[in-house]
């Protein structure tokens, strides 16, 4: 078979399936999601570039189709990557809306998350997040794969299931601020300052950007950062939690923000004590043996995450040594806020790590 007969064979798949568009499901501010008439389970998604040259574009398809190698359940997945009239396409399983959209349906209806669906949501995607920056993993055929920031992290590129249980990071990866110069596109109210600066996006700027998803969950607006280490002014968040969750992501300076691992297990942490009050709080990205200390006489809403780490969270701790974290993990960032009341557990683990105060 020749590369012609190949080629020839691929655009004529291309042409079907661009036959093949329904109406639109969602969109975004370069982007536009369109439902398959004859893949009720797939959609397409469109993405334009205002400035990328044709050659560009190759260079973002072929960043495309390393990103099919990707599998993880809060990833969303890539099954085909195409590019057609500086127009660049790709089909991916199809998912009812997108946490945008949810959104502004609670602000209709006047209601907002709760701080258990909150957790849940900052769970899956900081489990995303981990999966994308861990320079370990490995494609289903085992070849090794880069760190990848996913540099969009917002609403509109986090997918919900129709079930409303599942949470997807949409675009991975796709956009390189050399390359195309799209901060101006990308919404600003996400993108870490460095970003702003002119720096490229790394997985320290998507946790800012996941805090200030975060932060707009919980208020249910967007802020402007402020002050030398960020976004020094938390009072309009109504959630002792999640306050403490923002403080390790809103900081002007990326070497203090808690990585996306570390993330997920402070979340666990947090999401099980909030638990024994609700059992609605569900995350499995570390395996936590149950807490057996009794916080029934403590407020839910008061408990700093000093306290959460000090008094309570032997299980969390137990559960950082057991997953392997070294010590510039989960220690550096909890223990810069906690000091000497959350040595009592630490000291007891040093053989798994020692926490720097």
């Amino acid at each position: 078979m020749t590369r012609r007969t190949v080629t020839s064979r691929l655009s004529d798949n291309i042409i079907e399936i661009l036959k093949d568009i329904g109406p639109v499901l969602y969109y975004g501010s370069y982007w536009v999601t369109y439902a398959l008439k004859s893949f009720p389970d797939e959609e397409l998604r469109e993405v334009a570039s205002q400035c990328a040259s044709r050659q560009e574009m190759r260079i973002v398809e072929e960043r495309m189709h390393s990103l099919m190698a990707l599998h993880h359940p809060n990833i969303v997945e890539c099954k085909q990557v195409f590019v057609h009239n500086s127009l660049l396409y790709y089909r991916t399983k199809h998912y009812s809306r997108s946490l945008e959209h949810e959104m502004r349906q609670n602000l209709r209806e006047g209601r907002r998350m709760s701080e258990e669906q909150i957790l849940h949501v900052a769970c899956q995607i900081a489990q995303g997040l981990a999966y994308l920056h861990d320079p370990k993993k490995k494609s289903r055929t085992g070849y090794p794969l880069p760190v990848i920031s996913h540099g969009d992290v917002c609403p509109a590129n986090i997918l919900v299931s129709e079930s409303k249980d599942q949470f997807v990071l949409a675009n991975c990866g796709v956009w390189c601020n050399k390359l195309f110069g799209l901060v101006s596109t990308i919404s600003k109210s996400y993108t870490a300052p460095e970003v702003l600066c002119g720096q490229e996006g790394n997985p320290a700027a998507d946790m800012w950007s996941l805090g200030v998803v975060i932060y707009e969950l919980s208020t249910g607006k967007l802020n402007e950062p402020g002050g030398e280490r960020g976004w020094g002014e938390l009072s309009e968040v109504p959630s002792e939690h999640l306050k403490q969750v923002l403080s390790h992501l809103l900081l002007v300076n990326p070497a203090e923000r808690a990585t996306a691992k570390e993330l997920s297990a402070i979340i666990d942490g947090l999401g099980r004590l909030v638990s024994n009050q609700t059992n609605e709080y569900q995350c499995s990205s570390l395996t936590v043996r149950q807490n057996k200390h009794d916080f029934t006489n403590q407020e839910p809403e008061a408990t700093p995450l000093y306290v959460l780490l000090s008094s309570g969270a032997k299980a969390l701790v137990d559960a950082v040594c057991e997953s392997g974290m070294d010590a510039t993990g989960l220690g550096i960032s909890w223990s810069r806020r906690s000091g000497k009341e959350a040595s009592a557990h630490v000291t007891r683990r040093k053989e798994c790590w020692t926490p720097k105060m």
